[in-house]
């Protein structure tokens, strides 16, 4: 039995022995070999598309071998030998056969054998016990799907990770049901025998009868509606991503485990926009707000922290806005990760947030370099500055303004980026910024013809 239900035992074998492919020319006639392969299959088939994967695969291995090649030709002396002697060559071979039974690909899996260990885990295929001392099991390094040495051929879930990098994204519907006829009676994933009810004239037999020879009761799974068997669903309760754009609920459902997985790794991805997902949860939810202007706010930090030395050390890049997410700083505002969401709900992330905006602000203000780069009012009347009683208010005209000050304090001109005294903006009753004037009083003198 081939552990691709569809693909045959040429193409099985040929997956798996790939797995110990190492140097540039091996890995060339494998690449060559599996293009063939493709081109073989049927189009749009589940036999192609898991060779167009593989295929994907050895070029990156590939290109990884001939950066490597490369960087060894760097570090050896020019004319040195290359010599192995026979006796380390049998001990590389015989390890190279080790190494067969320690890795495999299932799909989507990458499975490692794992090293005895006294922690009793569970089986994701069998759901009975892993005795780390006594049995030999393996482990996804992608997903951390767990199974014994025994279940590797049986398996007929989806890498989850396979599922992340091919479909980055959350179902938009809230538990979108088709039914358990529309699956045939029958698990979505290991296609095993569920009904609600046991077959009639059967109940005498048991529940545990018909769950050991291929019958279960159904458990539906909250993220995509589909019904699983009790192998295939562990009721592990998650959020849901749907309920929590459009009603804002963070309560816990059941989900199947590989939706489970699914979420687990789409947790800290910055994949939820709210802006075109649910716009007005802006309108009923104070604190997203909050949490997006202070986006904003780090969006104009970071031209300032960019390029000043002293933001950049080890010792700053803990306090300042280099310790966040890095989706907070970089994507647009109303971009959002799940995890994002559950931390604004427990008001956990605002705290953060709102003293990191502060410490940042603080360094700018007193850093000669970031401070260099701020603004001077160019409204403010200099000439009656000194006949100003008032200290506060002298020491507020003085102040070097940013972009990243208060909205109810300063104006920035959306051309030039010129910050102004917002008072001073509104009694001057300014049509257009000033510096924008003098660059384009420039501009024309510059394209003027010389006589």
């Amino acid at each position: 039995m081939t552990t691709y239900p569809f693909l045959d035992s040429v193409e099985d074998e040929f997956i798996q022995a790939g797995l110990n492919l190492t140097t540039v020319s091996e890995l060339t006639e494998a690449v060559e070999k599996c293009k063939g392969m493709v081109l073989d299959t049927k189009e749009y088939s589940e036999e192609r598309k898991w060779l167009v994967r593989y295929l994907i695969e050895l070029r990156l291995r590939l290109e990884e071998a001939r950066e490597a090649e490369v960087e060894k030709r760097k570090l050896d002396p020019i004319g040195t030998p290359d010599l192995s002697p026979s006796k380390d060559s049998l001990v590389s071979n015989e390890r190279d056969q080790n190494k067969t039974r320690d890795k495999r690909i299932i799909l989507g899996h990458h499975f490692f054998l794992q090293t005895p260990t006294r922690i009793v885990l569970k089986c994701d295929r069998c759901c009975t016990n892993i005795w780390g001392l006594l049995h030999l099991w393996y482990e996804c390094r992608d997903c951390q799907y767990k199974a014994h040495m025994r279940c590797l051929q049986r398996i007929r879930r989806e890498c989850a990770f396979v599922r992340v990098c091919e479909t980055p994204y959350f179902s938009n519907d809230i538990c979108p049901e088709a039914g358990l006829a529309a699956q045939g009676y029958r698990c979505y994933e290991c296609k095993t025998v569920i009904s609600h009810t046991l077959p009639q004239g059967m109940f005498f037999l048991g529940w545990r009868f018909w769950s050991e020879n291929g019958w279960c009761e159904p458990r539906q799974c909250d993220y995509d509606g589909r019904y699983y068997c009790n192998k295939c669903h562990w009721d592990a309760t998650v959020v849901i991503p749907s309920r929590v754009i459009h009603n804002w609920d963070f309560s816990e459902r059941k989900v199947c485990c590989s939706c489970n997985s699914f979420l687990r790794l789409m947790l800290n991805r910055p994949v939820i926009n709210l802006d075109l997902l649910n716009r007005q949860l802006f309108q009923f939810v104070v604190d997203l707000v909050t949490v997006k202007k202070l986006r904003s706010q780090f969006l104009l930090i970071k031209q300032y922290l960019t390029t000043c030395p002293s933001s950049l050390r080890e010792k700053n890049k803990k306090k300042l806005i280099w310790s966040l997410n890095s989706h907070l700083i970089e994507t647009s505002t109303g971009v959002f990760s799940l995890q994002d969401l559950i931390d604004v709900h427990r008001n956990t992330i605002l705290p953060v947030l709102k003293e990191t905006a502060y410490i940042s602000t603080q360094h700018i203000r007193s850093c000669p370099v970031c401070k260099s780069k701020g603004y001077f009012c160019e409204l403010c009347p200099r000439k009656k500055m000194n006949e100003i009683d008032d200290q506060n208010q002298n020491q507020d005209q003085n102040r070097v303004l940013f972009p990243f000050d208060d909205a109810a304090f300063v104006f920035v001109c959306e051309k030039c980026s010129a910050v102004f005294h917002r008072a001073c903006w509104i009694k001057r009753n300014m049509d257009s910024c000033p510096r924008c004037e003098r660059l384009q009083e420039r501009r024309s003198l510059l394209q003027e013809p010389i006589d």
